[in-house]
């Protein structure tokens, strides 16, 4: 559980977590016949879990987290090269607030990732950017509208990202506009239930999907009118902490990979 996940345009790809113990290893999903695999030469540099992670159409990439160095938050990032699907150590760390983060949200268009929000370890209301092209980080002026951890975050091509939910239980959900780094919180598009741990489940060009940890209902957010709504019929085994499937949403991919999704 409390793994993290990022994506190519054929594979969605595991990695981490704390179940048993934390772990270094990451497991492919094909796509296309939805097969899964161990792939030994991808584990990360280190064992990590509780950080969150986010895919273009080269790289994967796992920010922060803890590792067993540093079990309350890391600085961290590693960075997934699909070609040979192994990870290596970013020359970029956290540059937020204090020296780690833990149990943020992130997602990203097609030339920045963004860490959003997570436990410094007092709950944080800012945004981290990564910039794949130079592999730097920098905050930028924007915040959420409430300090939070354990949000979930979903990209919506290169127009915005969204977070959503989040610990202390919230309904709230905060946009991120790409083209001006501006964030608001935007009430049409609250959660129906207040929730921790939101997990995003999927997400393509029209909307996301989100999964929670108090219900089995499944949430959507239709991008073009900013609204949640109940999926019918959709409803998941049992209650979902963070990154449930995380690793297929296709939101979080920089805008350039979609494909067809079933809830």
């Amino acid at each position: 559980e409390e793994g993290q996940a990022c994506n190519s345009a054929t594979a969605g790809y595991s990695v981490g977590g704390s179940a048993p113990g934390r772990s270094n290893t990451t497991a492919r999903i094909t796509m296309s016949n939805d097969a899964i695999a161990n792939v030994p030469g991808a584990n990360t540099p280190n064992p990590v879990n509780n950080g969150e992670g986010v895919g273009t159409v080269t790289n994967g990439y796992i920010f922060c987290g803890a590792t067993p160095g540093a079990t309350s938050g890391g600085s961290q990032i590693y960075k997934m090269t699909y070609s040979n699907e192994s990870f290596a150590t970013s020359p970029a760390n956290w540059t937020g607030p204090g020296s780690s983060n833990i149990k943020l949200s992130a997602y990203c268009n097609s030339t920045n990732g963004y860490m959003v929000g997570g436990e410094l370890p007092s709950n944080y209301n800012g945004y981290v950017r990564y910039v794949f092209s130079t592999d730097t980080t920098s905050t930028i002026p924007a915040t959420l509208s409430s300090a939070r951890k354990e949000t979930g975050g979903v990209g919506y091509e290169n127009v915005a990202g969204y977070c959503t939910g989040g610990n202390p239980a919230t309904s709230r959900t905060d946009k991120l506009t790409y083209s001006t780094e501006t964030s608001a919180r935007v009430p049409s598009a609250d959660q129906i239930i207040d929730d921790i741990y939101s997990g995003v489940i999927n997400g393509n060009r029209t909307a996301g999907y989100w999964s929670c940890s108090t219900t089995v209902t499944v949430q959507k957010l239709t991008y073009q009118n900013e609204t949640y709504t109940a999926v019918p019929g959709a409803t998941l085994p049992g209650n979902n902490r963070k990154a449930a499937a995380g690793f297929s949403a296709k939101g979080n991919n920089g805008g350039k990979v979609d494909t067809p999704n079933t809830i």
